[in-house]
């Protein structure tokens, strides 16, 4: 799946993990649309692939090994409606975090946050959760 085949024009990959390539080129760029975008699609494709996003905890286990792994997106687990979340922080790119929600709309609100601070990022998708739910309420 390439960015620009879905529309991400705002997207450029430098490598697959989107990880830092050195302490002054990003792995990854793009927009908020972009990530909110692709957050959308990979949540209509691989929904299962979410799913162990909103556990507190998540253990893989392949024959006889088994890793447990704390959720890096605890701090969304209470708010309502949380059907996945993907957390991302590098030394260059920040605090972000890609949210999906079920606010009985009619399909997911994906919300997008970049560049903010590890903790920072949690309280911002919080405030365009409660932004969201108050229009979509009047």
């Amino acid at each position: 799946m390439q960015a620009s085949k879905l529309g991400l024009t705002k997207t450029y990959f430098n490598n697959p993990t989107g990880l830092d390539v050195d302490l002054e080129t990003a792995g990854a760029y793009g927009s908020a649309r972009d990530m909110a975008v692709l957050g959308a699609v990979f949540l209509s494709r691989y929904p299962a692939l979410f799913e162990s996003t909103t556990a507190p905890t998540v253990t893989i286990t392949k024959g006889a090994r088994s890793l447990t792994a704390d959720s890096t997106s605890a701090p969304l687990h209470y708010l309502p409606g949380l059907i996945a979340a993907k957390t991302g922080y590098t030394d260059l790119a920040g605090g972000n975090l890609i949210a999906a929600f079920d606010l009985n709309v009619g399909r997911p609100i994906i919300i997008a946050v970049l560049g903010s601070t590890e903790d920072g990022r949690f309280t911002d998708v919080e405030t365009l959760l409660a932004a969201a739910q108050k229009a979509l309420t009047h």
